[in-house]
């Protein structure tokens, strides 16, 4: 018996229904006696052991479908809300918990249906959104916390506070009559008035705790500005002597928004007639008449795993807020993501989402103005 708990051939519910059968048998015969130590796959111990086994394992089945049932219902709810929101990285929390709630979302996404790319990508994201949410990392967003370090604050809040009390001491050393009593009291306790005179608080506060308040943190912002100056040399030069010149801050023009507008649409959306009998398009037809044609671009899941595998993990998302991490996870998808994007390919339906981007100016002279260029 001893061998068969250190070894844990039986699991404990199993040992305790053996001890209670064989005590039921003959209450003075000891169990180390007549279950051998040598033969763990004994008849008696295998016929136990199958019958618990097989009436848990119904509960526990029926566990599982109602959880999958919970998480396909979520995952639809989050699809149908339309809005979303970026979904934070989930790589500093526990991998082993993480790879089960991805293989139950993997789960839980075959029973849901998509038609299009478009509908496909939502169920990426609401999968995601689900998995985040079960890993409790989906909180409401405060406000952007400051930059500045704890220590900064704290100081900036004290010298603040300073400054309130110097000006009320120095009306209490005035003989200012309107303070109220309670006001004294709180500074008394707090600076000693009656033992070290008004006088010598005022002088202490002013010349003291605020001046030396403010020289550190005057320090630590000439300290930063300095690793910030010699960064931006190590990297660009120009940019740095252009910084030194403060007369040259604040001086950059904003383009003019229906201009750049419509410099940039001649170029983008209006089409644009040539000259289609030009005879230097026979000699370049003529020279590529041997080329044989390129094949028709037929992709396979060995492509889609392929091209995900090289997807950085935590990287901003595209359009579509889905991270490279859940392409890579939700491999549940992956059939569903093949035929999709052999549709778009094959047929031309590429939504409008797929192609969008953006156009920056950024000013290259400031001498010629925001002119588009």
């Amino acid at each position: 018996m001893r061998q068969i708990k250190n070894k844990k051939w039986l699991e404990t519910v199993e040992q305790e229904e053996i001890y209670l059968r064989i005590t039921d048998e003959d209450p003075g015969t000891k169990t180390t006696e007549l279950i051998p130590t040598d033969t763990p796959d004994h008849a008696a111990t295998s016929d136990i052991r199958d019958g618990p086994q097989g009436e848990d394992s119904m509960p526990a089945e029926e566990d599982t479908s109602l959880e999958l049932d919970a998480l396909s219902n979520r995952i639809l709810q989050v699809m149908q809300l339309g809005r979303r929101v970026g979904l934070p990285s989930l790589k500093s929390r526990d991998r082993a918990k993480l790879r089960v709630e991805l293989g139950k979302v993997n789960e839980a996404v075959k029973g849901i249906q998509t038609h299009n790319i478009t509908e496909l990508t939502s169920l990426l994201y609401a999968a995601a959104y689900a998995t985040t949410e079960r890993m409790g990392m989906l909180k409401e967003r405060r406000g952007r916390r400051t930059d500045e370090p704890f220590w900064k604050r704290r100081v900036k809040r004290n010298i603040d506070t300073w400054r309130k009390d110097l000006s009320k001491i120095e009306e209490v050393r005035r003989g200012n009559k309107k303070l109220k009593q309670r006001e004294r009291d709180r500074l008394n306790r707090k600076y000693h008035l009656e033992e070290r005179w008004t006088m010598y608080v005022s002088g202490m506060l002013k010349h003291q705790k605020i001046k030396a308040g403010g020289m550190k943190v005057k320090r630590y912002d000439e300290r930063c500005q300095q690793f910030k100056r010699n960064h931006l040399f190590r990297t660009n030069q120009k940019l740095f002597y252009e910084t030194l010149d403060e007369n040259k801050q604040g001086e950059t023009a904003l383009p003019d928004h229906e201009e750049a507008t419509s410099f940039w649409k001649k170029i983008w959306s209006e089409e644009v007639s040539h000259n289609e009998k030009a005879s230097w398009l026979e000699d370049v037809e003529l020279e590529f008449s041997t080329t044989e044609k390129q094949a028709d671009i037929n992709i396979t899941e060995g492509d889609i795993r392929s091209g995900v595998s090289k997807m950085a993990n935590w990287k901003a998302a595209g359009p579509e807020l889905v991270q490279g991490f859940w392409f890579k996870k939700l491999t549940g998808l992956h059939p569903r993501l093949q035929e999709c994007l052999q549709n778009c390919v094959c047929q031309a339906n590429v939504p409008e989402w797929m192609v969008r981007g953006r156009t920056v100016l950024i000013q290259k002279d400031p001498a010629t103005g925001a002119q588009a260029s």
